[in-house]
């Protein structure tokens, strides 16, 4: 068996969108299969220790998010997807910050 792995985004200003397969050894985690994969420079010279040490990536595990560093070391199973995405840019605020900017928008009668 093996572990498929998706990179897809914004990465040094360029699309990426590739997947790549890394056969499945007893005690793997997402730390070890990412290490091999910039051994093979898959994507060039540490992609992905750049990516993730960077935080110009999310790391998901059959779809959920995985916390960087913590979870990169959590073992994986045969069969599992991990999925490197592009942060992206913007994003939601907090729900206390948006009451704060609504506060502040009704106190000066902003709609």
């Amino acid at each position: 068996m093996s572990i498929q792995i998706r990179v897809a985004g914004v990465f040094l200003g360029s699309p990426l969108n590739k997947t790549f397969e890394e056969p499945f050894r007893q005690n793997d985690t997402p730390k070890k299969i990412l290490a091999r994969l910039d051994k093979k420079k898959a994507l060039g010279r540490r992609f992905f220790r750049s990516a993730l040490k960077g935080g110009h990536a999310t790391l998901l595990l059959n779809g959920d998010k995985l916390e960087i560093p913590e979870d990169l070391n959590r073992r994986l199973n045969e069969g599992d997807e991990i999925s490197v995405l592009s942060a992206i840019a913007g994003g939601c605020r907090s729900a206390s910050a948006i009451q704060k900017v609504s506060n502040n928008d009704a106190r000066d009668g902003t709609p």
